[in-house]
């Protein structure tokens, strides 16, 4: 009788090996296509998403190292922002989120600003506000210095934001472009010894 029912088993097993195969080779296609497209795979979707820490920080850093021009990239546990850019030109600084894909949606003059992501809306503390605060805390050091920041999302997120203001607002894929116009300006605002200071503040 035992048997019967082993041998019965086994039977059904080999029946539905196929099957199986084909269901994990889809899962690791899935795994891979996740990673490739969105930069997470499956078992970082169930993670706790936190647009302050960015998987892109280091991509960044080296794009930003190819841009032609007289500037230096810094970063600094001073501010918020992930990089700052200083050239004779101004000050611009740069905070990257954390969002590969979906739509942001909300007031900028809001704390929280939603993000709509895989049939979800979720909360997410507004960059916009963090990097105004970067602003006017070095303005406060700084008067005369030119500033220009920039809140940057992923290639594949969608924003539809009620107040835009002065804020900038970018995806991964523009801001070197970006940068190099205001790079490629002629004529230099501020002296080397005006920019030595602002380094040394920075730093």
């Amino acid at each position: 009788m035992i048997s019967l029912v082993l041998g019965a088993l086994i039977e059904i097993l080999r029946l539905c090996m196929p099957l199986l195969i084909i269901f994990i080779v889809s899962i690791i296609c899935k795994m891979i296509y996740r990673r490739i497209k969105y930069g997470y795979g499956c078992m970082d979707v169930i993670k706790k998403r936190n647009l302050n820490i960015n998987v892109d920080t280091e991509l960044m850093a080296l794009t930003l190292k190819q841009l032609k021009g007289d500037y230096e990239v810094i970063e600094t546990d001073k501010y918020n922002a992930n990089f700052i850019i200083v050239s004779p030109r101004g000050v611009y600084f740069i905070e990257m989120c954390n969002t590969h894909r979906g739509t942001i949606t909300g007031d900028l003059k809001n704390d929280k600003l939603e993000w709509y992501d895989d049939g979800k809306f979720h909360y997410i503390d507004n960059p916009f506000i963090r990097q105004r605060k970067d602003l006017q805390k070095f303005k406060r050091q700084f008067p005369n210095i030119v500033t220009k920041g920039f809140v940057v999302f992923g290639n594949d997120v969608l924003f539809d934001f009620t107040y835009r203001g002065n804020s900038n607002v970018t995806r991964t894929r523009n801001l070197a472009y970006k940068l190099q116009e205001l790079l490629n300006e002629q004529n230099p605002n501020y002296s080397v010894r005006e920019l030595k200071k602002i380094k040394l503040y920075l730093k």
